[in-house]
C-alpha cells in the first residue's frame, strides 16, 4: 500500500520560533499531525527569503538557477 504524504510548509516564521514548543501559538491540528508523524527539526531551505525559497522548492531547482531573487517576484518565468 502506498504511503500517505502530507507536506506542510509554513511561511513567515522566524528561524527560532516554530510554534510547536511554545504556549503562545494554538495550532491543535498541526500539533496532532506533528505528534503522529515526522517533524524535521533540522531542515534547510534553498534561499533565505520565503518567495525565492518556495519557488526553488516548487520548481525542484537550486536558488542560484532561479529567476526569483526576492519577495517581490512571482512564480512566472520572465527570463526570456
Amino acid at each position: 500500500r502506498p504511503a500517505n504524504i502530507a507536506l506542510i510548509i509554513m511561511d513567515q516564521w522566524r528561524w527560532d520560533y516554530a510554534g510547536f514548543d511554545t504556549p503562545d501559538v494554538s495550532m491543535p491540528t498541526l500539533h496532532q499531525l506533528a505528534a503522529e508523524g515526522t517533524r524535521f527539526t533540522r531542515a534547510y531551505v534553498p534561499a533565505p527569503l520565503c518567495v525565492p525559497s518556495r519557488s526553488a522548492f516548487a520548481a525542484g531547482r537550486e536558488y542560484k538557477n532561479m529567476w526569483v531573487r526576492d519577495n517581490s517576484y512571482d512564480y512566472i518565468d520572465r527570463s526570456g
